[in-house]
């Protein structure tokens, strides 16, 4: 994608190629891509890799206009697989409680690699928008029900941005932030998705936020930073999920609202729905690894 890190990655793939290494895409996306530099960079990376997939259609396409001749194969991202094979080690069943909704909120800031148009002032008032917006969301849904809300995020280091630094806004602009646990403390992946897995419904921004929630048969709400052709309404397609998903540009709170409040009403039928897509795209996967690198891997439906 559009980072300064690609020249990195490409001068390790150029030294690989120079000691007879093996070089391997592991179920990466391609894009966004905004500069000629970046574009070229990847092109060569893409040209000196010896195997691999990439995690959807649409990169593999990308990948395609960068370099006609590459041995790539496409499937989908690995975490979904790893997801899934740790919901069905631990044999948990989803919590649902009519007089309890447990929702987990999955967000992040938008950046300028997915809004490349607007400068950074203008893209911290965009965020801190958005932020409110959702906060009522959350709001209308506690007066409704009684609701469990968890700020939990997807990134926590300063690289790539503090998740909860952009929950901090929501819980700031909430009417009723003594409803919302603003999950501040460090958390293993372990015990991310423990947290998760008695989730109803989750609101989800980061694409990792997507996975895990599918992965996990928690039906959630998908807010669309990355625009058309990107990786999260990419992926929203690949499911069928598209009447669940809202827009980040142009934002509307009242239809956030009313699909949210669907989507809690027939969490059970979206919950069956998602782990059928898991199975689908994880059979797909370990298909893929056995023609990639010639591993088999058994699917295990329990």
């Amino acid at each position: 994608m559009e980072t300064s890190e690609m020249h990195n990655i490409n001068r390790i793939f150029i030294e690989a190629h120079r000691q007879k290494k093996s070089r391997i895409i592991f179920g990466c996306g391609v894009g966004p891509i905004h500069s000629d530099k970046i574009k070229e960079v990847t092109s060569n990376i893409i040209t000196l890799t010896t195997a691999g997939f990439l995690r959807d259609k649409e990169s593999y396409d990308y990948a395609t206009r960068l370099c006609e001749t590459h041995v790539l194969k496409y499937a989908c991202d690995p975490a979904i697989a790893f997801v899934s094979r740790w919901r069905k080690r631990c044999s948990t069943q989803l919590h649902i409680d009519t007089n309890s909704i447990h929702i987990a909120c999955l967000l992040r800031s938008n950046t300028n690699e997915f809004s490349e148009r607007q400068s950074k002032e203008q893209l911290s008032m965009s965020n801190y928008k958005v932020a409110g917006q959702i906060a009522g969301v959350l709001d209308r849904i506690v007066e409704e029900n009684e609701t469990v809300i968890d700020l939990l995020y997807m990134n926590a280091p300063w690289v790539g941005g503090d998740d909860r630094l952009f929950n901090r806004q929501v819980n700031e602009q909430s009417g009723q932030p003594e409803k919302i646990n603003l999950v501040r403390k460090y958390l293993t992946l372990e015990e991310h998705l423990e947290q998760m897995i008695s989730t109803d419904v989750s609101v989800v921004m980061r694409y990792h936020g997507h996975l895990f929630s599918m992965a996990l048969g928690i039906p959630f709400l998908s807010v669309d930073y990355t625009g058309k052709m990107g990786k999260v309404s990419s992926f929203v397609s690949r499911i069928g999920y598209e009447n669940w998903t809202q827009r980040w540009d142009g934002f509307e709170t009242e239809q956030a609202t009313t699909r949210l409040q669907k989507l809690i009403v027939e969490r059970g039928k979206w919950s069956q729905y998602l782990l059928e897509q898991t199975d689908l795209l994880v059979s797909e996967l370990y298909g893929t690894y056995k023609e990639v690198f010639g591993v088999e891997i058994a699917h295990c439906d329990k």
